[in-house]
């Protein structure tokens, strides 16, 4: 595993690039095949010799667009016995602390989600949830983060979709210098009942920008309990595990 500062995107400053490396584009394609199990629901950017510059500072002819930052890049070099399977992150030079802290957060998803994938493709079992009693309904879930992605934009924030990574939040939100990272709760009846990830209550822990966002859809008009903290989180709500997962010694 490796994390970069490099030119290779194309742009005018360098990205932030965290990914893995090997001799071998056979080890490679492995983790090409493990990418949906580690949360990357798009195929692959695949990127070749013919992609890059002939002249330092070598990087992609064309680069990378906004849309393209956080998508899963296959680098195949023939030239140089090293291959790269990664993501640039859209994090633009000079990184603030607040940025540095965002990066290493999200550099530990990518290896700690390819290797719980690897995991359980090897257990010939299944990432993130146990048993479907633990994601909502989907037309609730959508409902919940459409509420909350108008009240954000409503509030002058910029909102970017993170519900397709396994990073312990759906919504990646910046307005000026302030950030937040949401979790989206959809919940139907008066009380709010939700379930929540092991990787979602991590980003809790760490990550002093997460946010909870509990909406109760399903009536007249949806209602929202505004952006929690995690310490608010636990102790306005009782988390009790409901399952456990057993394995051999």
């Amino acid at each position: 595993m490796e994390l970069w500062l490099d030119h290779y995107s194309g742009l005018p400053t360098p990205r932030a690039w965290v990914g893995f490396s090997s001799a071998s584009l056979k080890d490679l394609s492995i983790l090409v095949r493990l990418a949906k199990r580690a949360g990357f629901r798009r195929r692959p950017l695949i990127k070749t010799v013919r992609d890059v510059t002939p002249d330092r500072p070598y990087q992609f002819r064309h680069a990378l667009r906004s849309e393209q930052m956080d998508v899963l890049v296959l680098e195949k070099y023939w030239y140089v016995p090293r291959h790269f399977i990664g993501v640039f992150l859209p994090y633009r030079w000079p990184f603030s602390t607040r940025v540095r802290r965002a990066i290493v957060h999200e550099a530990i998803n990518v290896i700690g989600n390819f290797t719980v994938g690897l995991a359980a493709a090897v257990r010939g079992g299944h990432l993130s949830s146990p048993g479907p009693w633990a994601r909502p309904n989907p037309a609730t879930e959508a409902a919940a983060v459409r509420f909350v992605r108008r009240k954000l934009r409503a509030s002058g924030y910029a909102v970017k979709s993170r519900e397709r990574e396994i990073c312990g939040y759906d919504l990646h939100a910046t307005k000026g210098s302030t950030e937040v990272h949401v979790e989206v709760k959809g919940s139907v009846g008066r009380i709010p009942h939700f379930f929540i990830s092991r990787t979602e209550l991590k980003a809790a822990a760490t990550d002093p920008d997460w946010r909870l966002a509990v909406v109760l859809v399903g009536g007249a008009k949806a209602k929202s309990y505004g952006l929690i903290t995690a310490p608010t989180m636990r102790r306005i709500y009782q988390l009790d595990p409901t399952q456990w997962e057993a394995r051999p010694n």
